[in-house]
């Protein structure tokens, strides 16, 4: 275990003097967590143990105030270099379901470390310690909240003497993909001049949300039994914008005493998303369509699209059309219930006809729904940041050493061109969940794959000893 706790001399008169956003504030080493540990919780073949430290950092919240905020900062126990990754967590429950209470989805993070990543995993604004309401799938607040803690313990990693590359990965679940989605679009615009995105890996995320999530939620006889999400958006950007009506205004009047509970935080998610079905599977006489809580008015504004304040604040919080630098794999399942995939699909089609080069929407379980589509994610996203570590970390070095593919996607052949003297000595091919389909000895130059299901595989390219990894997909 590093060392224990961490205190910014000038953190007492933090909000007395001109401090910047981004500075540390505090970090203390909360417990380890081993290998084995690691293994047995996650069935995962840890690279390292982790260090868990609770951090709490300077930001700017959405009003452009000075606050402080909290997070986790999940240090793999060894020497290093390691990448760094922004972990985004999905929709909690309350203001102390977060990961810097050791809860809120977490876990994640810790497999993440534990497979050889810094890892930054901020509790968002309006959680932990931050204060106000929780700015609920807004993008800015959700990219600035993990790009300062980012910025924020660049020092301390340099303290502890654990050093980084130069590679940054983005990734987040739920509400985390959308608010990976957000970061990853931040860092391009705005930090390109401090840190390069090797790749991002946003799940299941709400993307579209002025377009797919309101269908999916609101459309004409649409159920859909997560109805608190719908209250907390109307508060959030009430917060954000300050031109919304008010909640009165918004919900018919048996609805506004819950969302006020719950602005007030004397009831949590649950309690408000148990409370709302209740009263409307009594105005419904059966069917949960969350389209009832609106007054009439409102309904129509948000189903029309026209030009009014919620609308212009739904579109500005949509993340699927912009163009990435860097390569994004958007993971989703084909029985999500709480976010539909067809965002996924709506954000390839969108950065694609922009011109992107390397986006992919890619179904990860089709039979799975929200909760049961976190393990195949996961491990898709772990395994294909991890083909990237070697390969990406210079790129002189990758073009002179690698190993290429081609072609890719592909059905039936896959190609080996290399400078390297000889062809690698052993190839292996991993599914998504970790299982290896293919072992070839002394392979030739041109590689059979037409018995591998459609997906996306990693690869293995050994050669004396070295290993070289990247990923292939097969198609029809």
């Amino acid at each position: 275990m590093r060392n224990k706790i961490y205190v910014l001399v000038a953190a007492v008169v933090l909000f007395a003097s001109n401090t910047e956003a981004q500075s540390l504030v505090s970090a203390e080493t909360v417990t380890s967590v081993s290998e084995l540990v690691l293994e047995l919780t996650f069935g995962m073949d840890a690279a390292n143990g982790v260090d868990v430290v609770r951090v709490e950092y300077v930001t700017t919240d959405v009003e452009g105030r000075q606050d402080t905020a909290s997070g986790l900062l999940l240090l793999p126990l060894g020497e290093g270099p390691y990448p760094q990754v922004i972990y985004q967590h999905g929709t909690v429950n309350s203001r102390e379901d977060v990961p810097s209470n050791q809860m809120g989805g977490w876990e994640l993070g810790l497999a993440i470390a534990g497979s050889g990543f810094i890892t930054i995993v901020p509790d968002f604004h309006g959680l932990g310690v931050s204060r106000g309401v929780h700015p609920y799938v807004h993008a800015e607040s959700e990219a600035l909240a993990a790009i300062d803690e980012l910025l924020a313990v660049q020092g301390y990693l340099e303290d502890i003497d654990l050093p980084t590359n130069d590679q940054l990965f983005v990734t987040g679940y739920s509400q985390g993909g959308h608010a990976a989605m957000a970061a990853h679009l931040v860092l391009e615009r705005d930090f390109a001049d401090q840190f390069t995105v090797t790749a991002s890996a946003p799940m299941s995320g709400p993307y579209s949300i002025s377009g797919d999530m309101i269908d999916f939620t609101i459309g004409q006889d649409t159920e859909y039994d997560f109805v608190g999400y719908l209250a907390w958006v109307m508060l959030s950007y009430q917060r954000v914008y300050g031109n919304l009506p008010a909640t009165e205004d918004i919900f018919k009047s048996q609805y506004v005493p819950l969302v006020d509970q719950f602005e007030n935080e004397t009831i949590t998610l649950g309690e408000l998303n148990e409370e709302l079905i209740t009263l409307i599977l009594e105005e419904t006489g059966g069917l949960v369509q969350p389209r009832v809580m609106f007054n009439d008015d409102i309904l129509d504004i948000i189903l029309t699209g026209v030009d009014h304040p919620i609308n212009t604040a739904l579109r500005d919080n949509d993340v699927f059309d912009w163009l990435p630098n860097a390569p994004v794999r958007m993971l989703y399942c084909g029985m999500d219930e709480q976010v539909t995939f067809q965002n996924a699909l709506t954000a390839e089609a969108a950065m694609q006809a922009r011109g992107a080069a390397d986006v992919e929407a890619v179904l990860v379980d089709e039979d799975a729904n929200h909760g049961s589509c976190v393990f195949p994610a996961a491990t898709f996203m772990i395994a294909y940041f991890q083909s990237l570590v070697d390969i990406t970390s210079s790129v002189a070095d990758f073009e002179e050493t690698s190993f290429r593919l081609f072609p890719n996607p592909t059905n039936d052949w896959i190609s080996i061109e290399t400078d390297h003297v000889n062809l690698p000595s052993d190839i292996l091919i991993y599914n998504i969940i970790g299982e290896r389909v293919m072992e070839i000895n002394q392979p030739d130059s041109r590689i059979d794959v037409s018995r591998l299901e459609v997906g996306t595989y990693i690869i293995q390219m050994i050669d004396n000893g070295e290993v070289f990894n990247s990923t292939i997909t097969i198609t029809n």
